[in-house]
């Protein structure tokens, strides 16, 4: 969450004509944060089938800010094949 938080600041600042996409961004910055101590806290198999949601959707985000800082001229269909990529391959640890 830090790092989509991160570079979606880097991109509004360097980026000419960038724009947050979400006009909720600034009141869902606490909420990012505050989704991985929520998992924390959940039973084990739910915390797994969470992070891996969160960690796909935060991958998608985090690319598409590193797209945009590329200029790629479309970067969401990309952004959003990488955060797939980013949940199917999300480490499934053993509960113990």
């Amino acid at each position: 969450q830090y790092a989509d938080i991160g570079t979606t600041a880097i991109v509004l600042s360097t980026v000419d004509g960038a724009v947050e996409a979400n006009p909720l961004a600034l009141y869902l910055s606490p909420l990012k944060l505050y989704a991985g101590k929520y998992v924390d806290g959940l039973p084990c198999e739910q915390a797994k089938q969470a992070a891996k949601v969160i960690n796909g959707v935060t991958g998608m985000a985090i690319a598409n800010n590193v797209l945009v800082m590329m200029s790629i001229a479309n970067p969401l269909p990309l952004g959003i094949v990488i955060g797939g990529l980013f949940w199917y391959f999300d480490e499934d640890k053993p509960c113990q």
